[in-house]
């Protein structure tokens, strides 16, 4: 698994990505399409039209597999904020048993984009998030607030097929 040490922008349509991780090649997907293999632990982007946000993409390191039949979809969720040089630190909170628990403060490095992998989430629920930038004299900033439905994939359907070679066809039942 990766973990983005630095998003930044770096042209008006170019973004470049660095990450921690441990087993090369690394398969770089945009918008659900493999775009790139590569075996450096960074990537640069760049993209039609110009905008203010990074764009979502997906690395998987050789561990990791995308064959659809034997992904597993962590119960996790990632928030991304853009920073402020006028912060100190983020404070990411959830809401938890009707109260806001803070989770992680992470320190304001300059770096322009930040990220916060949560912990596991439980299916079927509503998660509530929020990032507030906290400046030098310890004064918070308006909130920014997520909130996210976790939904797992499903599993798959129990099914078997036999294929009938005297019509040709295959006939497909629940097991």
């Amino acid at each position: 698994m990766i973990t983005f040490t630095t998003i930044n922008q770096i042209g008006q349509q170019t973004w470049k990505f660095a990450w921690t991780a441990t087993t090369a090649p690394y398969r770089v997907y945009y918008k659900g399409l493999l775009i790139d293999t590569i075996t450096t632990n960074e990537h640069t982007l760049e993209i039609s039209g110009a905008t203010a946000e990074p764009p979502m993409i997906e690395i998987l390191d050789a561990t990791e597999t995308d064959d659809p039949l034997t992904v597993q979809y962590f119960p996790r969720m990632t928030l991304q904020w853009h920073g402020s040089s006028d912060a100190s630190h983020y404070r990411v909170q959830e809401y938890s048993e009707a109260a806001w628990v803070t989770r992680t403060r992470i320190q304001e490095s300059g770096q322009g984009y930040y990220q916060y992998r949560t912990g596991q989430a439980a299916d079927m629920t509503t998660h509530t998030w929020r990032v507030i930038a906290v400046d030098q004299f310890s004064n918070d900033s308006s909130a920014l607030s997520l909130s996210m439905r976790m939904v797992r994939n499903p599993s798959p359907p129990a099914i078997t097929m036999a294929y009938d070679d005297v019509d040709g066809e295959v006939d497909i039942a629940a097991s």
